[in-house]
């Protein structure tokens, strides 16, 4: 861990704690999230993934998934 040293007016020295991995990105190192990641890394490894020319060949299968699975709208 890090900190940042203050020394007050008063004398008083501070140690703030430093935060090295931005706040808007700590999600990424949750242990959910990379658990997450180790997973999707595992399933890549054995080839469970299918490959397709281009977007719009992935529609026929995607228009069969839950919406639950589907990505947000925000993120298409």
């Amino acid at each position: 861990m890090f900190f940042n040293v203050v020394r007050r007016e008063d004398g008083v020295i501070e140690l703030h704690p430093q935060v090295t991995v931005d706040a808007s990105k700590a999600w990424f190192w949750s242990d959910r999230w990379q658990t997450m990641e180790r997973e999707g890394q595992n399933s890549y490894d054995r080839g469970d993934f299918q490959r397709h020319e281009s977007g719009k060949a992935l529609l026929p299968i995607w228009t069969g998934w839950p919406e639950s699975r589907k990505p947000s709208a925000r993120a298409r």
